[in-house]
């Protein structure tokens, strides 16, 4: 399932988090998410938090590509489900909102 788009500037590490409860109630996540990037993507941090969100740290690194950024999770019905995110990688663009 496709989530949505974020922009982020080459080589800034940005938090991504997911909070998942809509997509996967009434069951819940089993053990820790797993993320996954392009090549050109650096995926680190993986954890899962408060009330099912995943989230995880991204770096992408070449201005101008967008990478797919994948959450895969297991859910304890035993389940599987994939997220979608995918990361513009982009000079100047970021929601100023997001920026830290």
């Amino acid at each position: 399932m496709r989530l949505g788009t974020l922009v982020v500037a080459p080589g800034v590490k940005r938090a991504v988090s997911i909070d998942l409860t809509t997509y996967i109630a009434p069951d819940s996540i089993s053990g820790t998410p797993s993320w996954a990037g392009a090549t050109g993507l650096t995926v680190s941090g993986a954890a899962l938090g408060t009330g099912d969100v995943a989230s995880c740290y991204v770096i992408p690194s070449q201005e101008g590509v967008d990478y797919n950024l994948v959450c895969t999770v297991t859910l304890n019905s035993t389940a599987t489900e994939e997220f979608l995110i995918v990361i513009q990688c982009r000079t100047g663009e970021e929601d100023p909102r997001l920026t830290r």
